[in-house]
């Protein structure tokens, strides 16, 4: 996440020279619902409201043509001011020199306080940051009071086990009705359930998949997600 201009020290220059001060800002935000739109019509508004002086031109790029067309930007000495990044993006332009070195800027300590631990280390690369967090993901259970009190369970669970113990409770396969439902396969709904369960998908460093991905841990912690779907248990 390139931020060539803070927007703090961009404040003090408009107050003492009067020009206004245009930050270029680049995204892949969803423009198909109110994602995109939010941003330019709500967010960005009040960004610059609350900073007068300060003008900020969002250009949205579909996720697949965004990085590449920042390397390009970037070779020819013309990126963005910011850029909304993947996280997968920030080791790879940081090693190739694309991004500024954040946390020797005099904002940045105020601005990541209170960050959690997990997204910060998305923004890490061999011991400097180069991005802020913008948002994380998490998991929220739904639970549908009718099947559970028809299951005799009283209550949502408050533990993985016991998460997995209701799925099963609930799943009946001859009915086409499964206890445990993930919104995806993709690593964001996953790994949850792999983590939380014991499994692993490299070592701590993130240098070493083999014998992590498919060591017994991490292949019994998939094999217990998937369990409600087999039905070996039935609702009453």
């Amino acid at each position: 996440m390139p931020a060539r201009i803070n927007p703090a020290s961009a404040s003090t220059t408009h107050a003492a020279t009067s020009a206004t001060v245009t930050l270029q800002f680049w995204s892949a935000y969803n423009e198909t619902d109110t994602e995109a739109s939010t941003i330019a019509d709500v967010v960005i508004p009040r960004f610059e409201q609350l900073n007068p002086g300060i003008k900020v031109v969002s250009d949205v790029y579909p996720y697949g043509v965004l990085l590449q067309k920042f390397v390009a930007a970037a070779a020819a000495g013309r990126p963005p001011d910011v850029m909304r990044s993947d996280i997968a993006w920030v080791p790879e332009l940081s090693s190739d020199g694309l991004l500024q070195q954040l946390n020797t800027l005099p904002w940045y300590a105020a601005t990541v306080k209170g960050a959690l631990p997990g997204p910060m280390a998305t923004t890490e690369f061999r011991g400097s940051f180069y991005a802020v967090p913008l948002d994380t993901n998490t998991q929220a259970l739904f639970w549908n009071k009718a099947d559970f009190a028809a299951a005799g369970i009283t209550s949502p669970p408050t533990t993985m086990t016991q998460m997995f113990a209701d799925a099963q409770k609930l799943t009946n396969k001859s009915e086409g009705h499964f206890g445990l439902g993930v919104d995806g396969t993709d690593i964001w709904n996953v790994a949850p359930y792999i983590w939380s369960d014991g499994g692993a998908f490299t070592n701590a460093n993130y240098t070493r998949a083999t014998g992590y991905m498919d060591d017994a841990g991490t292949q019994a912690a998939v094999q217990k997600a998937r369990e409600p779907r087999q039905g070996r248990s039935h609702r009453q």
